[in-house]
């Protein structure tokens, strides 16, 4: 069964589009009016996949210790039609100035989802009110509207256009204007949804392999790594650096491209641990990969893990926000062309992998995400620029702060 968790006037929507079953899979809605019902929502034990209809959701689970071995997914938004349609709202409301007007979001997606926010005008997010808060879980409807009735009353906002709280009944009795979008896009649903069964299906196919995980830890920190008692399935130890131990399939979620493996809470306090995880059809080949993994995070060159499966895709740094995929069928095809342009086939396919997720890219967002200094970031940039693989945006991006950037777009 998918579980679609949400408030209710947007399931409602998603229902009518997909309905209750689809690709083969029960489709049940639950509804939450408070972030804290999430975690009840998820203990049903017949969840074999969640997909959130929005952005709170999605973060408020995420931020669960109790979250389930299960595939998850958020419904995505198409960054330009989000942008329009906010500009649409704002010609609606043309008579107001930006100063009066309320959107709920915006300081959200500035902690949360940069790269939405920086698709906004500079003047936009300086000149409309919003709701400022420290933690996720100040995010309510409830204080969402006292922010609303304590700047209305005080005559700062004359429209209010509210997006992550559902409150239309307060706002009537309010009496200010306002827009609530609830809008849900069918072909955005579509492909969050067949893209969630599509991890759902090769979660069960994962079941039925076998998982192997291998540390490279300095011998101080090892006799540290013992007396916690991290592992209790230690299979075996190849040398001075370096342990073996077996996982449990369910132990590992691969989902939306993204890896997450609880277990690492656990030790990555310890300084100087690389790690790699392998998948295969056996324990010898999950091993062999496991090794081709952890060379995968020494060539990252950060204390971070990587896993490589038996169809040979690797996917990391793990549990972390800046996780790629890409494979090494992709690494060999890619590797002389990239070594005749002076760049590692490594980081010239995690940078293609990333331009799958960003349309446009700056020196610092290439330089964080493949962990190589700046100056080596723009020389890699400078050099596809040249081949003709990148071009640079006709308009520099506005940071908030400082001089615009320059942002690189991938020809087509």
């Amino acid at each position: 069964m998918i579980a679609v968790i949400g408030t209710k006037q947007t399931n409602e929507l998603i229902n009518n589009i997909i309905g209750g079953r689809r690709k083969d899979f029960d489709i049940e809605y639950f509804n939450y009016t408070n972030l804290n019902q999430i975690e009840a929502i998820i203990q049903n034990d017949n969840i074999e996949g969640i997909l959130f209809s929005g952005f709170i959701g999605l973060k408020a689970y995420e931020s669960l210790e109790s979250r389930t071995n299960v595939p998850y997914d958020m419904i995505g938004s198409n960054m330009i039609s989000f942008v329009m349609y906010v500009l649409e709202i704002l010609l609606k409301y043309k008579e107001y100035s930006l100063e009066e007007i309320y959107f709920d979001y915006i300081d959200l997606l500035k902690q949360f989802s940069p790269d939405f926010y920086n698709m906004f005008p500079e003047k936009l997010v300086r000149s409309v009110k919003t709701f400022k808060f420290d933690k996720l879980e100040n995010f309510t409807r409830e204080n969402i509207y006292n922010d609303i009735k304590s700047k209305y009353e005080a005559g700062e906002i004359k429209v209010a256009v509210v997006s992550a709280a559902k409150i239309s009944k307060e706002l009537d009795e309010l009496g200010i204007l306002y827009h609530i979008n609830t809008m849900v896009y069918e072909d955005d649903l579509i492909s969050s949804y067949n893209r969630l069964i599509k991890d759902v299906i090769q979660h069960k196919l994962n079941t039925l392999k076998y998982f192997t995980g291998v540390i490279e830890i300095d011998e101080e920190h090892q006799k540290l790594f013992f007396e916690k008692g991290v592992f209790n399935n230690i299979a075996k130890t190849k040398d001075d650096k370096v342990i073996t131990f077996r996982l449990k399939s369910d132990e590992i979620i691969i989902s939306h491209e993204q890896v997450y493996y609880k277990k690492i809470l656990e030790f990555c306090c310890f300084e100087k641990i690389r790690f790699g995880i392998g998948i295969g059809r056996t324990e010898i080949e999950s091993e062999h990969n496991a090794f081709r993994a952890l060379k995968y995070s020494k060539t990252f060159n950060s204390n971070q893990g990587f896993l490589l499966t038996d169809a040979r895709d690797i996917y990391g740094p793990i549990n972390h926000e800046n996780c790629l995929k890409i494979n090494e069928y992709q690494l060999e095809s890619c590797y002389e062309y990239s070594r005749s342009v002076g760049i590692k086939s490594f980081n010239y396919c995690r940078l293609l992998a990333l331009y799958d997720k960003k349309t446009l890219l700056s020196t610092e967002e290439v330089s964080e995400h493949l962990n190589i200094a700046h100056r080596s970031s723009n020389r890699i940039l400078t050099i596809l620029e040249s081949k003709g693989i990148i071009e640079l945006s006709k308009s520099p991006v506005k940071s908030k702060v400082g001089r615009p950037q320059k942002k690189y777009r991938l020809v087509k």
